[in-house]
Formats: C-alpha cells, sequence, structure tokens
C-alpha cells in the first residue's frame, strides 16, 4: 500500500471508491482512478481502483482486458512520479 494511504488513516481508499463509484453510476462509464507514490520499503508504487456501473459503455476491466497496456501505464506513472 501506498505509505501515505497507509498512513493517512483516514479511510482515503473507501472515499476514493465511493468517489469513483458515484461518477460510474451517475455517468455510467468506466472509471479509473490511479495513484502512485512511496511504498514503506522506499520504492515508487501504483494503486488503482477500477469501477463499471451495470449497463457501462464496456465490460472488461483494463487490468484483466490489456494487461500489457495497463502495465505499461503504471509504469509510465512511476517514472513520472520519480
Amino acid at each position: 500500500m501506498l505509505t501515505g494511504v497507509q498512513s493517512n488513516g483516514d479511510n482515503s481508499p473507501n472515499t476514493l471508491i465511493l468517489f469513483a463509484d458515484a461518477i460510474s453510476q451517475r455517468l455510467g462509464v468506466y472509471v479509473a482512478v490511479m495513484m502512485v507514490g512511496p511504498l514503506s520499503d522506499g520504492n515508487i508504487g501504483v494503486q488503482s481502483i477500477h469501477l463499471l456501473t451495470n449497463g457501462g459503455c464496456t465490460s472488461k476491466m483494463w487490468p484483466k482486458s490489456d494487461p500489457k497496456g495497463f502495465g505499461e501505464a503504471e509504469k509510465s506513472l512511476q517514472g513520472y512520479s520519480a
């Protein structure tokens, strides 16, 4: 888990899930939230939340439907934040 999210103690992941779910439900779209930052071991890591409401524009989840492309996006974010 990202150090800031882990030590924050304010339920940030749940808040982000509720936020992303509200967008997905309201607009009927797939929502991906990607967070990048330091891990407890000092490396840079990426965490993501993926939500799709029923009846949305796609039935696929990005990490599963395009693992190579998703991995490249994660690497790009890690490079950007370093």
